[in-house]
């Protein structure tokens, strides 16, 4: 079982290893490493694929760490199941709704969500489709 709390997107697990992103994906095409899909997004586990540090570039370096994960209204992450997230744009986007309507309720409190790098994931199961037909817009 994959915990969230160690998941990294490809430009993220990148930037820790020191390397470039098409080299990441490179290793994915390879398959010398298996991402965790999540809504068609792919994740590196860094507790699986531990990050070899090399050198860093001579060109420009972010010497920012990447962003670790935030949780918005979830204290438990155990009762997370990955394979019903979804992030939130491709859920608005198949509900034909602006993804702001979305955000706006997770800020109020009303819907909860996880972040994962920089994106913002919605539990399909836990918040159906059927929550949101009165907030369709015209």
């Amino acid at each position: 079982m994959v915990n969230i709390i160690y998941l990294l997107t490809v430009k993220d697990y990148a930037r820790l290893c020191g390397v470039a992103v098409r080299t990441v994906q490179k290793r994915i095409y390879k398959h010398t490493i298996y991402p965790v899909i999540i809504s068609n997004i792919k994740f590196i586990d860094i507790n699986r694929y531990p990050s070899a540090k090399r050198a860093p570039h001579k060109k420009k370096q972010d010497k920012t760490p990447p962003p670790a994960m935030h949780y918005i209204n979830i204290s438990d992450t155990e009762s997370v199941i990955i394979k019903d997230l979804v992030a939130v744009r491709h859920y608005a986007k198949r509900l034909k709704i602006r993804s702001g309507t979305i955000y706006e309720r997770m800020l109020r409190g009303n819907i909860a969500g996880i972040i994962i790098g920089d994106i913002i994931f919605i539990d399909a199961k836990k918040y159906p489709p059927e929550q949101f037909i009165h907030v369709k817009e015209l």
